[in-house]
């Protein structure tokens, strides 16, 4: 089954969150193209059916490490709205994470 066959009406009722993050300065500076794929995100939600308004892109967190999740505002937003029920797909870099069945996760490598 293929991502998009695992995308149902429940998570399109909800928000798409794309989480745009580099660990440092020198990455935003240097990995354009990286930071460019995952601002490209937004665009697999809409083809896979959520309205503008319906995608959020997280980006607060460029430039810092995750060594310091503390200080992460973003990933704090983003794990806040998705335990408060509010996300119904999350795409960003690479995350190699277990997730609530009720939320789709999705890598920009998938």
């Amino acid at each position: 089954m293929s991502g998009s066959q695992k995308i149902t009406s429940s998570h399109r009722s909800r928000l798409a969150l794309i989480y745009v993050t580099q660990s440092t300065l020198l990455q935003v500076r240097e990995n354009t193209e990286s930071t460019a794929r995952q601002y490209g995100l937004a665009k697999r939600a809409r083809q896979l059916g959520w309205a503008e308004s319906d995608i959020t892109v997280v980006d607060t967190d460029l430039g810092v490490s995750g060594r310091f999740s503390g200080l992460r505002a973003g990933f704090q937003q983003l794990v806040a709205r998705v335990c408060l029920g509010e996300v119904g797909a999350v795409w960003c870099p690479d995350w190699r994470v277990r997730r609530p069945s009720s939320v789709g996760c999705w890598s920009s490598r998938a």
